[in-house]
């Protein structure tokens, strides 16, 4: 997903590539947490 992004020229398919790849993040982000226990921390927490 993050290689089909990097080769993609094309600024709008670029874009629906980044989203997507964030999408996954997220997702991936708050499935640790939940095997955790614990709530998603927010950046503004970590200052």
């Amino acid at each position: 997903m993050l290689a089909e992004a990097n080769a993609e020229r094309d600024p709008a398919k670029l874009r629906a590539e980044l989203i997507q790849v964030a999408a996954v993040a997220a997702a991936w982000c708050e499935a640790i947490d939940r095997r955790a226990g614990t709530e998603p921390a927010l950046a503004a927490d970590s200052r």
